[in-house]
């Protein structure tokens, strides 16, 4: 693998799920409240968090030759990442899991899925 595509394509993945793993560590009062109610605003969130994820990483899997379907298993990676995120949180002080939040996450994931496959003309 060149030092180009790694930067490219498999960097982006791993810094999204590093940023990912930071936020889920931070204590949930370090996050600001929006200034107006905005119903399902954290679901919003982590379906936002786990699209992108998904983005990056059917990017990293698609470049690389051994990988058949790059677009699920960037839905499954992305998902089960997001999940055992949901379970971690239950071993911090100050934070719980949610299993709607794991839905969002694997929500998050599918919609980009939806997006690319549609995108691309169900070449995939």
């Amino acid at each position: 693998m060149t030092q180009r595509r790694f930067l490219t394509h498999h960097l982006p993945a791993i810094a999204w799920a590093t940023v990912i793993f930071i936020l889920l560590t931070l204590p949930s009062s370090s996050f600001p409240k929006a200034p107006i109610y905005v119903p399902s605003l954290d679901k919003l969130i982590h379906a936002a968090m786990f699209f992108i994820m998904a983005l990056f990483l059917h990017r990293s899997f698609s470049v690389t030759p051994s990988i058949a379907a790059p677009l699920l298993l960037a839905v499954v990676a992305a998902t089960l990442y997001g999940s055992l995120g949901e379970v971690y949180q239950m071993l911090l002080p100050d934070r719980s899991a949610d299993v709607v939040d794991a839905v969002a996450n694997g929500g998050g994931a599918l919609l980009y899925a939806a997006a690319a496959y549609f995108r691309s003309g169900s070449k995939e």
